[in-house]
């Protein structure tokens, strides 16, 4: 299992569109491809989710998953990208 992670505490330096363009291509050459949006901003979920409703979206995320100890199938979300997987954080 490969693991690749974008981060940097400046914004504007293409984080989300590399994260989405990435997942998009790894997905395009059969490979697993799990995205966790730890962002503040929620740019990458915007992108992948736009279209799940907001309470949801509320309930099932990677803030479940790690503090209530729910099983990570029924927090991860699969977006319209055939294959991808995909968390969510939670405002906390």
């Amino acid at each position: 299992m490969n693991i690749i992670t974008l981060a940097n505490l400046k914004g504007g330096v293409a984080k989300t569109t590399t994260a989405i363009n990435l997942s998009i291509q790894l997905r395009e050459k059969r490979k697993r491809v799990l995205c966790m949006d730890l962002d503040l901003n929620n740019n990458l979920t915007d992108f992948f989710l736009r279209g799940v409703r907001e309470e949801e979206l509320d309930e099932r995320n990677i803030y479940h998953a790690l503090l209530e100890q729910k099983k990570s199938r029924l927090v991860c979300m699969r977006p319209d990208f055939r294959g991808l997987k995909y968390y969510r954080r939670q405002y906390l």
